[in-house]
């Protein structure tokens, strides 16, 4: 009764593989009702390549008198589909030690195998995605013991993937970056937050990622890791940064050599042409008083001609190269150039300083007044503001400039994109003169809301 009832295949066969009796669980497990299956020999119901392999084992277990064996055979269904199954026989010899029945255990694994072939087919995988890719990636425990690894990683060493598992990382370092990578390791595990990092080993540099891999209970079991040579990006970052500080210093060179020139231009102006039309006005004032009384009208409009000139002049020698800048100094000349605009453009301006000293070297003085005026030229030229605002102020060793207005704004997106493709050189003339200096310029704007833009300068000690 308990045999029939089984819940697992059970068959009592001969030595040569005829079946005497089979229960329930088998015939339903292999599809057949038990006057069919008994008609069957075990040859009949194994598949063929696992029945060669079964008979020499069973060949075996007889020589060696074991009276017990367990093997994972494939089954062949009724409709004949395979079944994996793991059997277990035991011999029952009589007394002269002879078997003549082998009783059989048949358990279906189907599933379990089938769960077991996945898993090994998605660790071939992933193996085969962590040995693509020329990233060195390794998994370590919190000792540094090394669990896993690629084909990258071992390569880096002179070793294969079996070589270095087991190994402590940090043996495979120099002690100095072996340091600093254990340091590294240690805030991951005391943060539980993944953690990237470039350094330099050999002349090679690297980037680097350590992600934690967490346990059930919130601690730190494991720490993934990830290590991309990044040398020749890394030289061509280096490159660009140089020529980035040429390019500033270029641009501050220029700024300098044209504040000369507009000196030079505007001295010019002032002690040739700007003194040659106030004595031209002084001689036609005094021709006026020895001439008829008939050519006053002419003469009077040559006056008023020659007092717009000195007017013109000496408005154009004060753009070209601020005189209030050298004699009254950056507070005074950046004061006038907003009194201007609001003179000139009829746009409300506002300035307002803090009254604290800011020391600056000349060269900087120029070109934070540069910077304003530029500044202050774009609100004019683009903003359509209806006022203007510009504030001075000293924090510790800096001095900050605040330019705002209230005019149309823009996307601070596009102009940023703009001064990477070589537009809007004003601005980027500003930008690049102000961090030569080891300052900075930040725009806030959006469209319809108006611009604010903080000029950040580093002040003389």
């Amino acid at each position: 009764m308990v045999f029939k009832r089984h819940h697992v295949g059970l068959a009592i066969a001969t030595p040569d593989g005829h079946l005497c009796r089979v229960n329930a669980s088998l015939c339903q497990m292999l599809g057949y009702n038990e006057e069919e299956l008994l008609a069957k020999t075990v040859e009949d119901i194994i598949y063929p390549e696992d029945f060669v392999e079964n008979l020499e084992q069973f060949s075996r277990i007889l020589e060696e008198g074991t009276e017990a064996f367990v093997l994972e055979e494939r089954f062949v269904h009724k409709d004949g589909h395979i079944i994996w199954g793991l059997l277990a026989g035991t011999l029952m010899r009589d007394p002269d030690g002879e078997p003549p029945i082998v009783v059989y255990q048949i358990r279906d694994v189907t599933e379990h195998k089938h769960i077991w072939e996945e898993a090994l087919r998605s660790e071939k995988i992933a193996r085969a995605i962590l040995d693509a890719n020329n990233d060195s990636e390794f998994l370590i425990d919190t000792k540094g013991t090394i669990i896993a690894s690629n084909k990258a990683f071992a390569a880096r060493f002179g070793k294969s993937v079996d070589e270095v598992i087991g190994l402590c990382v940090y043996s495979l370092l120099p002690s100095e970056v072996a340091e600093r990578r254990k340091a590294y390791v240690e805030k991951v595990i005391r943060s539980g937050e993944p953690l990237r990092f470039e350094d330099e080993r050999q002349g090679m540099y690297f980037d680097n990622n350590i992600y934690p891999i967490i346990d059930d209970e919130g601690e730190v079991k494991a720490l993934a890791i990830n290590a991309r040579e990044i040398t020749e990006a890394y030289k061509s970052k280096q490159e660009l940064l140089d020529y980035q500080t040429q390019l500033r210093d270029l641009a501050s060179r220029l700024a300098m050599a044209e504040e000369r020139e507009r000196r030079r231009i505007a001295k010019d102006l002032h002690d040739s042409i700007g003194q040659n039309l106030v004595l031209s006005k002084i001689r036609l004032e005094m021709l006026r008083r020895s001439v008829d009384y008939s050519l006053f009208g002419s003469i009077d409009e040559l006056i008023e001609l020659m007092d717009k000139a000195i007017h013109d002049t000496r408005s154009l020698t004060f753009e070209i190269s601020s005189p209030i800048l050298c004699d009254l100094g950056l507070k005074a000349a950046i004061e006038h150039l907003v009194e201007n605009v609001g003179n000139q453009h009829g746009i409300s301006s506002y300035f307002n300083d803090d009254g604290e000293t800011k020391p600056m070297d000349d060269d900087v003085r120029i070109i934070v007044f540069r910077a304003v005026q530029e500044l202050i030229t774009n609100v004019v030229r683009h903003a359509h503001a209806n006022s203007i605002k510009v504030s001075m102020w000293r924090e510790g060793s800096f001095a900050y400039i605040s330019v705002e207005d209230d005019g149309i704004g823009f996307d601070v997106s596009e102009y940023k994109s703009a001064m990477l493709n070589g537009e809007c050189f004003g601005l980027f003339s500003v930008s690049a003169g102000l961090e030569y200096l080891g300052g900075c310029v930040e725009v806030e704007s959006s469209p319809g809301h108006g611009t604010h833009v903080l000029l950040t300068v580093p002040l003389k000690d």
